[in-house]
């Protein structure tokens, strides 16, 4: 109940506001232009998990640097320590990062040439849930107090989400969609679940342990 409470209180924060909606519309752009006519479905999809990578990025650096340190400090107290708050608050913005998924499915659908193989498009779709926790992950270290000069946030959070996506074979994201790009059929399928939850994992605990080191410099 706590986390659901954190995440209505959050979503009410941000998203009627300039913290979420900027994120939304650059990253349906990106994937209006990216998406090309005629393309496979997945290849679309892919390009979209690369993009989602810096996206998921700026939506956590947008969700914590959207609140009143001193209203976030209150918060933290209230809901049972800084870690915890901050490992919600990374929850929120892992849910508001996918929240254009769906749009994402259907405008790759719609320009694709024929149907495409629903299994591919599995695999496709869990990469993109890969990008955006791997994302949410690298923002909640470039927060306050973590990282306080904006300047550096930006240069960081680019130069991190590029290199996440431009070095091939490099997981979870680039493997994936490396894996997907020479795959011939869907037998891939179950090693992807597995990378996706092993991503999960991951991330959770990067954002636990930015929580923690968060809690060290307050």
């Amino acid at each position: 109940m706590r986390t659901i409470s954190v995440m209505v209180y959050t979503a009410a924060r941000c998203a009627p506001f300039l913290s979420w909606p900027p994120v939304w519309v650059t990253f349906l752009l990106i994937i209006s232009i990216g998406y090309v006519s005629g393309a496979p479905a997945v290849d679309s999809l892919n390009i979209g998990a690369a993009v989602l990578v810096p996206i998921a990025t700026w939506m956590a650096i947008a969700t914590f640097r959207g609140e009143d340190p001193v209203q976030a400090g209150t918060h933290a107290l209230h809901y049972g320590g800084t870690a915890g708050y901050r490992l919600m608050l990374s929850a929120t913005s892992f849910v508001a990062s996918i929240a254009p998924l769906p749009l994402s499915l259907g405008y790759a659908w719609l320009r694709a040439p024929s149907a495409p193989d629903t299994p591919m498009v599995i695999m496709a779709l869990l990469t993109q849930l890969a990008a955006a926790a791997t994302g949410t992950a690298i923002g909640s270290w470039l927060t306050r107090p973590l990282v306080e000069r904006q300047s550096t946030v930006f240069v960081l959070g680019l130069a991190i989400s590029i290199g996440m996506v431009a070095v091939p074979r490099i997981p979870p994201v680039r493997l994936l969609t490396d894996v997907i790009t020479v795959s011939a059929d869907h037998g891939h399928l179950p090693q992807t679940v597995v990378v996706l939850v092993l991503t999960l994992a991951a991330a959770g605990s990067a954002c636990w342990a930015a929580g923690l080191q968060s809690r060290r410099l307050t």
